[in-house]
């Protein structure tokens, strides 16, 4: 381990992601006192921070996801009052946000994965008051969504990999085993 430059806000319960420039986008989160819809990049050649365009919305707990392009697909979180089922698009190339597709349901914590095609899987998450099982695809070509079978448990902030064509789901909480 090594120490590189701090981020230029602090944060946690935020989203990053690895572009294949390479460049972390780190975005949304919360700073202690405030909801962030800010998003920050980080260089490994340089070992700096440099800021990003602010997302649409405060985003805290959100779920992101690199897409061919690449594009960032970054969904859900919570404004600090309710779960959203807001979900935006960041071009790099660009550096533009844009919105697309609301997700079906608020999800604060959710997990997601893109499968080949690609589609995104989002599952779980939070929506304010209980933890649903529901999980959806949404199809970047067409900006769509449709709604698949439900997860076999409710989870909430959790992790998601795809290995070898299987999704794979990882909890995080006091019980977990």
């Amino acid at each position: 381990w090594s120490a590189v430059a701090p981020m230029g806000s602090k944060r946690y319960c935020h989203a990053a992601v690895v572009l294949p420039v390479p460049r972390v986008l780190v975005m949304g989160g919360f700073d202690g006192s405030s909801f962030l819809n800010t998003a920050e990049l980080y260089d490994p050649q340089t070992k700096t921070w440099g800021a990003a365009p602010p997302m649409g919305s405060k985003r805290w707990g959100p779920a992101a996801v690199v897409l061919p392009g690449p594009r960032v697909l970054v969904m859900g979180g919570s404004d600090g009052s309710s779960a959203l089922n807001t979900a935006e698009l960041y071009d790099p190339q660009s550096q533009t946000w844009s919105a697309v597709a609301p997700m079906g349901s608020k999800r604060w914590g959710p997990a997601a994965v893109v499968l080949p095609g690609p589609r995104v899987l989002v599952m779980g998450g939070s929506d304010g008051s209980s933890s649903p099982n529901n999980a959806e695809l949404y199809d970047p070509q067409s900006q769509s969504r449709s709604a698949v079978a439900p997860m076999g448990s409710k989870d909430s902030s959790h992790a998601a990999m795809l290995v070898a064509g299987c999704v794979v789901l990882r909890p995080f909480g006091p019980d977990d085993s």
